[in-house]
């Protein structure tokens, strides 16, 4: 028995060391796994699956190499759903893996500058980096300095995202000009042409044209290429609304997907659904605005 008891210790040894290596790494193939479905998710602008996702699923030890894309998997998802909250937690949490991300870092700094110009503060005592030229003409914007702003954009060099992103914004600026607003589109339009910004803002013009078929081809257009995009869709229903096409809005306003708009847009399509006399089917919202119980009661 002497002899036995040793080698069960050894035994129970090996195969606890075994069972630990065995659940560290099942739990790095399913966050594997689930990485890749969530990324899969975020390219399908379903963001919110995805987030729910990584929620649930275990995420890989912090010294894992896989833990820094899980990290920034995270930033990613609540850049989508603009959530700066969110992305401010995780950064707290793992130091510098926004910083990675230059469109996070822009999303935390122009959050900064509307809280401080809500609190009457000073714009300019936000640091804005230099390769962010976008949110340093964001900010002259709110300090009214247009034509620095204009400067800014001008003189900035961007590519993809970012440079239609400039583009619109020149657009932007140029909108009493026509002419020069559709060079400025023309341009991101040949980047990319399902940018929801690129094809907004040429319902913008479109409407203003009085060409109103052709704006709702662009604003569609628009909410297609990003359906989670709530400014998107707020775009389309408002257009409907301007238009008086008030059931279109509020069904546009109804099925946008779960998120922190969801009140809002059931509040819209309420109120609008009364003013068209009714019609509308609000007893399948999943989830309801509290808000709208009260109305209904």
């Amino acid at each position: 028995m002497r002899k036995i008891a040793p080698i069960l210790l050894v035994a129970a040894l090996v195969l606890g060391t075994a069972l630990f290596f065995w659940n560290r790494e099942a739990t790095r193939l399913r966050a594997r796994a689930t990485m890749d479905t969530a990324g899969a998710l975020l390219e399908k602008g379903k963001a919110e699956e995805a987030r729910v996702l990584l929620e649930a699923t275990k995420p890989p030890g912090e010294k894992d190499p896989l833990y820094e894309e899980w990290a920034k998997l995270g930033v990613l998802t609540a850049l989508a759903e603009r959530r700066p909250e969110t992305l401010r937690a995780i950064e707290e949490k793992n130091p510098g893996v926004v910083s990675k991300v230059p469109e996070a870092r822009a999303a935390l700094l122009r959050d900064e500058l509307q809280r401080i110009q809500s609190e009457g503060g000073d714009l300019n005592s936000v640091e804005i980096p230099d390769d962010l030229p976008l949110v340093a003409a964001d900010r002259e914007l709110l300090l009214g300095n247009v034509g620095r702003a204009r400067e800014i954009l001008e003189s900035a060099k961007l590519e993809g995202q970012a440079e239609i992103n400039r583009l619109v914004r020149l657009a932007l600026l140029d909108a009493g000009d026509p002419a020069k607003a559709w060079a400025s589109l023309a341009k991101a339009y040949a980047i990319d042409p399902r940018s929801m910004e690129v094809r907004t803002f040429s319902g913008n013009l479109l409407e203003e044209r009085g060409d109103t078929l052709a704006a709702r081809r662009e604003y569609i257009a628009a909410l297609l290429s990003d359906p989670s995009n709530p400014r998107a869709r707020d775009n389309l229903a408002e257009f409907y609304i301007r238009s008086g096409m008030f059931p279109q809005a509020v069904a546009t306003w109804l099925e946008a997907p779960p998120g922190p708009m969801s009140a809002v847009f059931q509040l819209k399509a309420w109120f609008w659904n009364r003013v068209a006399g009714g019609g509308a089917d609000f007893s399948k919202i999943n989830p309801r605005s509290a808000l709208i119980d009260e109305l209904d009661a």
